[in-house]
């Protein structure tokens, strides 16, 4: 049997602004930046993700 990922393994995160919801409630996120495993940063701009890949929405001010 094989061994379990580690904790964080899968875990990514696209930090932006949510600015609602698309035709199938998927999110759309605005000023969305992707980070490199080597750390560097790139502004992305405007994305859709699928619901079915949308595990955790977190709000990182008080709205």
């Amino acid at each position: 049997m094989s061994e379990a990922p580690p904790p964080n393994q899968w875990r990514q995160t696209r930090p932006g602004i949510l600015r609602g919801f698309g035709r199938f409630s998927n999110p759309v996120i605005d000023e969305c930046v992707e980070t490199a495993t080597s750390g560097e940063q790139s502004n992305i701009g405007t994305v859709v993700i699928p619901g079915s890949s949308t595990v955790i929405l977190e709000a990182l001010e008080r709205v």
